[in-house]
């Protein structure tokens, strides 16, 4: 794609692109631009330099040699005669070249360059041969760059040594009839002599050795057969072993090449040697400039890219053929489809991309990573684009990510032409169903467009594997055969990210008692609901109410889905038991992250609420939920006597009745426990900055290198803010200021009920007492506000350092001990720690939602820091270069990007992963071979808990799911033409009137021109267009003021979902929209569509009472038709029902004005032939009329629902009207209601 100050066209599009794909998009742009274009598009830089070492090659091989002295013998004959003879290494004669210049040229370029052809063009499609974008443009680089570079190197090395060939004297013409002095030049041929003295190096030796040794690196780069390790390479046998001595033929030929030199007496073998190793030398570094290294499998025979191997292989894979890709979640689906994304960003094509307007801000910096030119970056395509914007951006070119409602009427409105795009691009490919607006738009492609691709994009392997047949129902919707599964078991995926895998410390942290005592309750409440609800209904198999089930995230959904059709008819206990699931499963996601005192309250809030409902939760009434309030509130606080120091049972007291003994008696004592990863995400910070600070003096450069950021991820903003004040404050007054909230809303609602002391239970009263002394400073003393937090009742062995295994169906955490160790300053000086408490008091200060007392805690909480140490570190997602940043899993992901590209900004040198997600897990890894920097895991998780056990569940289950679809892969049934039935076909077979005459047998009686619906733009976001346009019946897309379809001149139709129907019930919507349709359509319609596999009802059985209430929806609908008696209901339980209802409605009706529909209801003027649509007989004139002076004119003495039409074809205003005589009103109007009109025009005021 172009920007408007851009023309560049991606490199990587040139050679992927068919000729049949490329258009005139870019004609519009000027000579000069385009011409800039091409040349950086082919390299022609550099392609110019390597013209430039040939021309310096030809000039110093055109420029006289070095006129060394011919070499000679002197001889001596006696002492007074000496002569001088040829040198014998010189006297050799020539021989014909065996080899000529001009076949060494021929044959040395054309082998080349026809083995790479043949490698990129017609091996791919007859045997397994990768693809590789652009391949034939680096390798004629390549092979440029290597004979320049030797050639320039020899000639210039030949013309400054001067050397003479081995045949010098037969070359020159020497004549040997004469007697030589030793010094007298004899030759008689000057250009064999100039000829003669080029020996060193030998020429054909380099430019052999520079061409053929390109095509040997190649060729091994492209098989990658030296890139394998040992034991791989140990095992491959003869057939590979064929391979590597057919890549070495070319090396053989050079050699037989430089040889032939010699034996044709025109070279010295150190000519030869040195030629060889000037085009070996040449050879190799311009293979490795062009191509990686054929020794590494990540680059071998590839240009230099930052994709993993794997990443590769998923792309050469789904570029050959069109299909969907299921890649495990969290291996870099995103930069798979950026590698696309950039591949055709070019004005050459133009390919859409759907569903990844969410991601297109991570794709746009994917791509900018991969290369691209920032003029070619993908756009954006939303309603913030207008028509004409849209339409400009299309005839550009490039790759658009689109929203899906406004492709589907840019397709059906002819904006974009189908047969112009080259391609989609479909994220989130198990999305698209026979009903999603996604399966549309791809119908609307492939009936105007079967050569261009389509190719899906997934990474929910356990949504597309759930169902009956779901793989072959999105292959069919997305019209290709093919599946490709990357889970990551895969061998490539596995063995790439296995080279690369950081240090992880893998920490079990164990429960405290009350915690084990909380989530043993809540699995038993959660037990005996799921076992009640087996009981209360047979819709459910007993198969899927189990307790491994239960604790996954989707049990609730997937409940609710299997009774949604049965809904209205279960019993409200039934009900209230679906409900309970979805409660209880919370509980235990909040036990390990709440803190004591949040998790309290929100269970004395939710019993609060839930006992005034009229149907309480059965499960608070059971012995759990007692032991779970019981020891939610031993976290926070007991009431003890004092002097047994035991707890008070405060039942047994108020059962004998003597609670005023024990109110004198028992006393308050705070617990305030904290959650047990405290202790251990305290100390993992204190020995992450302890080795920081220990490498900071050993080495300061590599510290600075490998960064020192360390990075806590937590599953929501809660615990982020929870971990951000209890790192700033410390535990114990963190506790302390929560329980003083508490406190404080605790005695706020005790005195909103009212009521005296001696009326408050024991327990009540001494919390108020803590209350008041709060603002006394009489609680807080130190004995008191020890906290018995249990974290160490589980000790573990010595640390010990494992790699994460995610695949194991028997992943288990090793023991890691959690010393006891007291954190005091985190590694930070005192100055530090002074300017960060300073900081910290002074935000405290300014912060407006501070109470009275916070400050006084506060100060006492400074001074306590400043004496233990402790720091006041208020932590968030700060700048990368601070030392510790807390981030939550959504918000590394947030606006856009993706968790890639937030860990390329923050480059971590730690992670701490304080909640476990899968996901990121992944990521991680990802990043860490991406990067292969320094980089430390710490895993922190509870030990013999539902945290753990939901998340190996949640590996478990996209294993299974990746099983599933391997053997759902493996007896795929998918028909040879995966293609709908032809546009023009479904369009005649729904352009056909049969005959009602039952003597004809219903035959053929005619041909409708075709079937048209209009359809505001607003109602594709429903499925009812999609089903409209598959059972082929033309959808008009048009904005519509009045009505959601407009099926006849007459017939207009509003669609209401059964959430709709109630909101515009409520507001008055609906009587407004009713009024409308009434005012322009002689037949309004009310469309009342339920949702498919849903409850056919409008309400539930126990909500009809014996009474009729004002409120009750049948009541209200009742009003709207008795106010509009004209109004029909049309009942629809899915949109395929919704189909054969219009199908039925539409029979001998003419077919509406998609101009005229429009312009109802907003002033737009229609033209002639609209106008006479809508008025013909049974139509209202009143369409192109003002509907005010028809509300005037209903208004008039005589004029009715029956007559007012006739008024409005016969006169053109209402002054007319009133100048009429009482003879023509009373032929317009009849006797009666022509004398009442004409007596209230006429009468005196």
């Amino acid at each position: 794609m172009a920007d408007d100050d851009g023309d560049e066209v991606d490199e990587y599009t040139l050679m992927i692109v068919s000729s049949t794909e490329l258009s005139s998009a870019g004609e519009q742009y000027g000579a000069r631009s385009n011409l800039a274009r091409q040349l950086r598009e082919f390299r022609a830089l550099e392609f110019s330099c390597t013209v430039v070492m040939f021309g310096l090659a030809l000039f110093f091989a055109c420029i006289p040699v070095q006129q060394r002295s011919i070499p000679s013998v002197e001889v001596q004959v006696d002492s007074n005669t000496t002569i001088w003879a040829r040198d014998p290494t010189l006297n050799a004669k020539v021989h014909p070249e065996q080899v000529s210049t001009e076949a060494l040229i021929f044959f040395g370029v054309m082998i080349p360059v026809t083995v790479n052809l043949l490698m990129n063009y017609v091996f791919p499609k007859a045997l397994k041969v990768r693809l590789v974008p652009h391949d034939t443009r680096d390798f004629l680089l390549a092979l440029a760059q290597s004979a320049s570079m030797s050639e320039l190197l020899t000639e210039f090395t030949k013309n400054l040594t001067g050397r003479c060939r081995p045949s010098f004297y037969d070359m020159c013409g020497w004549q040997y009839d004469v007697v030589w002095d030793g010094v007298t030049n004899l030759c008689t041929n000057p250009a064999g002599e100039k000829e003669g003295r080029k020996s060193f190096p030998s020429g054909h030796a380099s430019f052999a050795w520079s061409t053929m040794l390109v095509l040997t690196l190649y060729l091994l780069g492209r098989s990658r057969l030296n890139s394998r390790n040992r034991s791989e390479s140990a095992s491959q046998g003869g057939r590979k072993m064929l391979k590597l001595l057919l890549c070495f033929v070319p090396s053989f030929v050079a050699a037989w090449v430089a040889i032939t030199r010699s034996i044709d007496n025109w070279h010295h073998y150190s000519d030869i040697l040195a030629g060889s190793i000037i085009g070996a030398v040449s050879a190799c570094v311009s293979y490795s400039y062009n191509y990686g290294s054929v020794f590494s499998w990540d680059s071998a025979g590839v240009p230099p890219a930052r994709w993993l191997p794997y990443e590769r292989e998923i792309v050469e894979e789904l570029y050959v053929q069109d299909g969907v890709l299921v890649l495990g979640r969290g291996l870099g689906l995103l930069r798979v489809l950026a590698s696309f994304v950039r591949l055709y960003c070019s004005p050459r094509s133009l390919v859409l991309c759907l569903n990844a307007n969410e991601q297109a801000a991570t794709l746009r910096r994917l791509v900018l990573a991969l290369g691209l030119d920032r003029r070619l970056l993908p756009r954006v395509v939303d309603a913030r684009n207008n028509l004409n914007e849209r339409q400009q951006m299309y005839k550009r070119g490039g790759v658009f990510f689109v929203t899906a409602r406004i492709l589907v009427v840019d397709l059906l409105s002819n904006h974009v032409d189908p047969g112009l795009i080259s391609g989609l691009l479909v994220n989130d490919a198990h999305h698209v169903t026979e009903t999603s607006i996604e399966a549309f738009i791809l119908r609307l492609y492939r009936e105007r467009n079967r050569e261009g691709f389509i190719k899906g994009f997934c990474d929910d392997s356990v949504a597309l594997s759930s169902g009956f047949n779901r793989v072959e129902q999105v292959l069919k919707h997305l019209y290709v055969r093919n599946v490709f599964l990357y889970p990551r078991f895969h061998v490539a995926i596995n063995s790439c990210l296995e080279k690369h895998q950081p240090e992880v410390y893998e920490i079990e942290v164990a429960f405290s008692r009350s915690m084990k005592i909380m989530q043993e309750a809540l699995l038993v409440a959660l037990e005996a609901t799921v076992k009640e609800l087996q009981r209360s209904t047979k819709s459910l198999d007993a198969a899927d109410l189990t307790m491994d089930k239960a604790l996954a995230k989707s049990f609730s959904s997937f409940i609710r889905r299997q009774l949604d059709p049965l809904w209205h008819k279960l019993p409200v206990k039934t009900k209230q038991l679906v409900g309970d699931l979805s409660t209880l499963r919370q509980l235990l996601a909040y036990l390990p992250r709440y803190d004591a005192i949040s998790y309290y309250s929100f269970l004395v809030n939710y019993q609060t609420m839930n006992g005034q409902q009229r149907f309480p939760s059965p499960w608070l009434f059971t012995d759990a939920a007692d032991r779970l309030l019981t020891a939610a509130k031993e976290r926070l606080y007991q009431i003890v006597d004092p002097k047994t120091n035991t707890p008070v049972n405060l039942r047994q007291l108020s059962s004998n009745g003597s609670g005023s003994n024990a109110a004198e008696n028992a006393e308050l004592k705070l617990v305030l426990e904290q959650n047990p990863k405290w202790d251990a995400l305290k100390e993992i910070l204190d020995e992450v900055h302890a080795e920081q600070k220990k490498k900071m003096k050993q080495n300061m450069d590599k510290l600075a290198a490998g960064g020192a950021t360390v990075l806590v991820m937590v599953k929501d903003e809660r615990t982020c803010a929870q971990l951000r004040e209890f790192l700033s404050l410390g535990a114990q007054e963190m506790m302390r200021r929560r329980f003083g909230h508490y406190l404080l809303q605790k005695e706020a609602a005790l005195k909103q009920k009212g009521g005296s002391m001696a009326s408050l239970g024991l327990e009540q009263r001494l919390l108020l007492e803590a209350a008041a002394r709060l603002r006394t400073d009489e609680l807080y003393t130190e004995e008191e506000a020890t906290p018995s937090t249990g974290v160490n009742s589980k000790k573990k062995s010595s640390k010990t350092k494992k790699r994460v295994r995610e695949e194991s169906s028997q992943a288990s955490y090793s023991d890691v001990q959690v010393h006891n160790t007291e954190v005091s300053s985190f590694g930070l000086s005192t100055a530090e720690l002074e300017a960060i408490t300073a900081a910290q008091e002074k935000a405290e200060r300014e912060s407006k939602s501070k109470m009275f007392f916070d400050g006084r805690l506060h100060a006492s909480s400074s001074r306590r820091d400043q004496q233990t140490g402790t720091p006041n570190l208020s932590l968030e997602v700060v700048d990368p270069m601070d030392s510790v940043v807390l981030c939550t899993y959504e918000q590394a992901t947030e606006h856009g990007y993706g968790a890639s590209a937030f860990l390329e900004d923050i480059m971590p040198s730690c992670i701490i992963l304080y909640d476990p997600d899968m996901a990121f897990i992944r990521e991680v890894e990802v990043f860490h071979a991406s990067h292969n920097a320094p980089l430390e895991i710490y895993f922190l998780m509870y030990d013999e808990s539902t945290e753990q056990q939901s998340y190996l569940s949640e590996i478990q289950r996209e294993k299974r799911s990746f099983d599933k679809l391997i053997h759902q892969k493996a007896h795929l049934m998918m028909p040879a033409n995966v293609y709908d039935l032809p546009l023009h076909m479904k369009l005649r077979q729904q352009t056909v009137e049969y005959s009602m005459d039952t003597r004809t047998g219903g035959r053929a009686k005619s041909h409708r021109t075709g079937v048209k619906v209009v359809v505001d733009v607003r109602e594709f976001r429903s499925a009812l267009p999609s089903m409209l346009h598959k059972e082929g019946l033309f959808v008009l897309p048009v904005t519509l003021e009045i009505g959601d379809y407009v099926l006849s001149p007459e017939i207009c139709v509003e669609r209401k979902s059964i959430s709709d129907l109630f909101g515009s019930l409520n507001s008055g919507r609906l009587f407004n929209q009713a009024e409308s349709m009434r005012r322009f359509y002689k037949t309004p319609v009310l469309l009342i569509e339920f949702t498919q596999g849903k409850a056919f009802s409008l309400q539930d059985v126990s909500e009809i009472g014996p009474e009729i209430s004002a409120t009750n929806i049948v009541s209200k609908l009742t009003l709207l038709i008795l106010h509009f008696p004209s109004l029909r209901i049309l009942w629809s339980r899915s949109p395929h029902a919704t189909v054969d209802l219009f199908k039925i409605v539409k029979k001998y009706q003419d077919e509406p004005d998609m101009e005229a529909a429009a312009a109802l209801g907003n002033g737009l003027p229609m033209d002639d032939s609209a106008a006479q649509t809508n008025s013909g007989e049974g139509g209202l004139a009143s369409n192109y009329y003002n509907t005010s002076s028809i509300d005037v004119l209903k208004k008039l003495p005589g004029i009715n629902e029956h007559n007012f039409r006739k008024v409005l074809a016969s006169v053109s205003n209402l002054a007319e009207l009133s100048r009429m005589p009482l003879d023509e009103l009373t032929k317009l109007l009849g006797k009666a209601n022509g004398k009442k009109l004409h007596t209230f025009f006429n009468s005196t005021a």
